[in-house]
């Protein structure tokens, strides 16, 4: 079972503070992904996400995976955000 939380506030480190501690007080392991991160790592972006995905699955604690900058790779393609070879990878 997966449950989502969306994080929003213009305080700068808050949101990752928060996660960070939210998952300490339940006793999650915690993972910390930046979406800026995913567009450098072109084709292998789907690999990497699908093995930190992995990975929360066979986690006996549960993992809070904490997504900084999501919008920069959950972009809409209809919106023509994303460009270059990979946008529609």
């Amino acid at each position: 079972m997966s449950h989502r939380i969306y994080f929003t506030s213009s305080l700068p480190l808050t949101k990752t503070m928060v996660a960070r501690k939210f998952a300490e007080c339940v006793g999650m392991d915690y993972a910390l992904m930046s979406g800026g991160d995913v567009g450098p790592l072109g084709s292998d972006a789907v690999t990497q996400i699908h093995t930190l995905f992995s990975w929360a699955k066979v986690s006996p604690r549960g993992v809070l995976l904490f997504i900084d900058e999501a919008e920069a790779f959950l972009a809409s393609r209809s919106k023509n955000l994303l460009t270059g070879e990979n946008a529609h990878n």
